[in-house]
């Protein structure tokens, strides 16, 4: 793991070093959570998760990194369940395998669909996507297929591959829509309310359309930090001096600490009105009480991003936040909407030894500034007692 160096420069800085070193750098993971404010709409859920029969007949959870030689079967069972309320669901299966032993690697595929085993009749494959073709009620689950059949024979240049198979299942609304299986797009143009990506049994990604708000988790984000499905339900209702409030959860069940990172992404082709109305919303971040941030919803700390803290493992939090409206806000404004994305990210620290807090954005200024503060007090305070020590006579060079 690389490191960036320190040099401490002896006996003037050695107390500053006990200040400036606790902002080490060390190996991180990230991983991204999105959320964009928008319309509300329906309220739907699914989940994916992959299964594998054992030896002994019983399901478990998929197991990655197999190794596969050619004729291999290999049992793997995506399996969609909805969580919320009745929906259509489809799925997308794709196969990525890139060459191991290359700088360049190149596509040398091992599988296709013509490998998935134990599709049921229930799925009806048009285009890309394979169309559950019933209704699938709160708590019911579907198994997408059962097994991989990998051909018998593999070349010379397929050794040494890494095979992954990515699943995508999405889900919309089953109130008020009739797919049209005669179509070649049986959901036409509507809008994805779930849309959920597996690759090899590992979650990489998550989008949701909740109440309010659109969340995109990616890798283990999934499972870090999560919103209600009512979240900032009246955003696009705001009226002047209206004051709203929600939470971020976060539930970090791992053994590892955690930071959490949030800016906010604005697009471009806003109006100027628009911009000006970004500027007048004030957003206020707290945890347990604690203020993290307070400005603009328009800020340029939000816009280049910033901490909201480290948790140790094996903890939860509420991250809550409030929006705020002037009360003199005129008529100006009415009617003006604004898509903001808000990001979020999780940065696991791999050397636990060496976990330190990163300081926030709000920290890192009087931290700075207590380094060179203390550094200038105390070389000011060896420079001093050197001059005394010299005119007394105690430094004079012996000949």
């Amino acid at each position: 793991m690389k490191r960036n160096k320190y040099i401490i420069l002896p006996v003037f800085l050695a107390a500053a070093a006990v200040v400036c070193t606790i902002q080490g750098v060390f190996a991180m993971r990230s991983f991204v959570t999105a959320v964009t404010n928008h319309a509300q709409v329906g309220n739907v859920r699914i989940g994916l998760k992959e299964y594998a029969v054992n030896d002994d007949g019983e399901k478990e959870e998929f197991t990655d990194y197999q190794i596969i030689v050619p004729g291999q079967t290999v049992s793997k069972i995506p399996t969609i369940t909805n969580q919320n309320e009745p929906v259509y669901i489809r799925a997308k299966v794709s196969f990525e395998n890139v060459s191991a032993r290359t700088e360049k690697p190149e596509q040398i595929f091992l599988a296709d669909e013509n490998c998935l085993k134990g599709i049921s009749d229930q799925w009806l494959k048009i285009g890309d996507y394979y169309y559950y073709k019933e209704i699938l009620n709160t708590g019911e689950c579907v198994e997408l297929f059962r097994e991989v059949a990998f051909p018998e024979y593999f070349t010379e240049e397929s050794s040494d591959q890494n095979t992954c198979i990515l699943i995508q299942a999405d889900a919309i609304q089953a109130d008020n829509f009739i797919p049209d299986f005669d179509s070649q797009k049986p959901w036409r143009d509507e809008k994805i309310l779930e849309s959920i990506k597996e690759s090899n049994g590992k979650a990489v990604s998550r989008q949701s359309e909740y109440q309010n708000l659109s969340v995109t988790f990616n890798g283990a984000a999934s499972e870090l930090l999560s919103a209600p499905d009512d979240f900032f339900i009246n955003l696009k209702n705001l009226m002047p001096g209206d004051k709203l409030k929600d939470q971020i959860y976060l539930n970090n069940e791992s053994e590892k600490n955690v930071s959490i990172l949030f800016s906010v992404k604005n697009p471009e082709s806003l109006s100027d009105i628009q911009k000006k109305l970004m500027e007048e919303i004030q957003l206020t971040i707290s945890c347990d009480k604690e203020r993290l941030f307070h400005g603009e919803l328009s800020s340029e700390i939000l816009e280049k991003g910033m901490e909201l803290g480290t948790f140790k493992g094996k903890t939860n939090a509420g991250l809550d936040f409030k929006l705020t409206v002037p009360e003199e806000l005129d008529n100006t404004y009415a009617l003006e909407t604004c898509e903001t994305q808000w990001i979020f990210t999780a940065q696991y620290h791999d050397d636990q030894s060496a976990v330190i807090q990163v300081p926030k954005t709000s920290d890192f200024l009087w931290k700075s500034m207590l380094c060179f503060g203390g550094a200038g007090i105390l070389g000011a305070g060896v420079g001093y007692l050197s001059g005394r020590l010299k005119k007394e006579g105690f430094l004079e060079k012996k000949s």
